[in-house]
């Protein structure tokens, strides 16, 4: 009796592994099998025909219905037409992918009014910036910041919406596209750097930024912002000096000299 109580006794820790086992085996079931469910099952979801710019009101003509792999959706997936069209969106909509509404806001009374004004930048000065972030604009004085650093730049704009951010062609750079991938060998190609951004600005603020249009100008730098929680009145901007619409400190022959350089 002793050495049968003994025997199961030594028996215990490989029932115990038994079960762990089958514990494991079910549960890598379950969710392999929920897995495959959602692989295969499909969901109704808006999608733009074709892309559409970050800023535009979007054109119920411009949507449609498309089906798409559940694991493809979420609660921000719009699933009516009707949650897109007439909305104004904050960053671009690609061909084909679903819409987020988080993208998506009323359009206000003032939209419309805006100017897009492109702006030369470098890696540094956009600050990692994308398409429909939200940034205050900086004019640099690095003449006056080699004495005093609180002086070396003013602020110009803030809360100023990004629209595109571009190469030195003036081809988007695209979020996505960031990793690229040459078709022989899966090497990994070197990334663009944004050369140019621009902006949604009022028309009374343009003579604030336009400066940093000038060739090879490096007056403008970015500082991004968190997007906030609702909508955003994108394009609002800070007006530094009202009397001569020229950045605080700067005289208008200054901002002349700047655009001709």
């Amino acid at each position: 009796m002793a050495r049968l109580l003994f025997s199961a006794g030594r028996r215990w820790p490989l029932y115990l592994a038994i079960l762990a086992g089958v514990a494991v085996a079910l549960f890598s079931w379950f969710t392999l099998n929920k897995q495959i469910q959602q692989t295969q099952t499909t969901v109704s979801v808006v999608v733009p025909k074709e892309d559409i710019d970050a800023f535009a009101i979007i054109s119920p003509d411009k949507l449609v219905i498309k089906e798409v792999l559940s694991i493809s959706a979420d609660k921000y997936t719009a699933r009516e037409i009707h949650e897109v069209a007439g909305m104004l969106t904050t960053a671009p909509l690609y061909a084909g992918k679903p819409v987020d509404v988080r993208y998506l806001e009323e359009p206000s009374e003032d939209t419309g009014n805006y100017h897009v004004v492109g702006v030369n930048i470098d890696a540094a000065r956009a600050a990692g910036v994308k398409a429909g972030d939200v940034v205050d604009v900086y004019w640099l004085k690095p003449e006056q910041g080699a004495w005093a650093p609180t002086q070396a730049s003013q602020l110009i704009a803030t809360n100023v919406r990004v629209l595109r951010v571009c190469d030195e062609r003036g081809q988007p750079i695209m979020e996505e596209a960031k990793t690229l991938q040459s078709a022989v060998g899966g090497v990994v190609a070197p990334n663009r750097e944004p050369k140019i951004v621009y902006l949604v600005v009022k028309p009374e603020d343009v003579p604030l930024i336009i400066g940093g249009s000038a060739v090879k100008s490096t007056s403008i730098a970015l500082a991004r912002k968190p997007l906030q929680a609702g909508g955003v009145n994108y394009g609002s901007t800070e007006l530094i000096s009202k009397e001569n619409k020229t950045p605080a400190g700067t005289s208008a022959a200054d901002t002349a000299d700047g655009q001709s350089g």
